[in-house]
């Protein structure tokens, strides 16, 4: 017996306003994800792309994309962006480059009161411990707040 396939319909996609955006980032000032959501409301990155930005992909006010971070049967793996197309560079305003360097004087602080045990040195984003964040817990934090 065949089955025909559910054709899954088209959701537009809703665009926050200024004020909306400036709303959800005063109300997620003090979630430990703040530094992720911020650059993230104006850099047009996919989750896995800002998952798996490095300190060495940003010089000065230029975001070099370059990885995506995947999860694969429950495992992370380090990848490259889905074409060639999706290497780029982002230009980052002065207000997201401080909020990135607060971010990254604050990192360096954790990893050290961490020591040894920090696993991922390197990557801008991670758990409190060094860790990768889960993509499906940012997006569940995000929609919360």
């Amino acid at each position: 017996m065949a089955v025909d396939r559910v054709r899954a319909e088209n959701r537009e996609m809703i665009l926050w306003t200024p004020a909306q955006v400036a709303a959800f980032l005063v109300y997620a000032r003090c979630h430990l994800l703040y530094t992720l959501f911020y650059p993230a409301r104006a850099s047009s990155l996919r989750i896995g792309e800002l998952l798996d930005l490095r300190w060495n992909d940003i010089e000065g006010d230029r975001l070099h994309v370059r990885h995506t971070l995947l999860k694969q049967k429950g495992k992370y793996t380090l990848g490259y962006t889905k074409t060639t197309k999706g290497h780029r560079v982002v230009t980052l305003a002065p207000d997201t480059v401080a909020v990135l360097e607060e971010h990254r004087r604050r990192q360096e602080q954790e990893r050290e009161a961490v020591g040894e045990a920090w696993n991922h040195p390197g990557h801008m984003f991670t758990t409190e411990v060094g860790t990768y964040l889960d993509q499906r817990n940012v997006l569940r934090t995000w929609h919360r707040l």
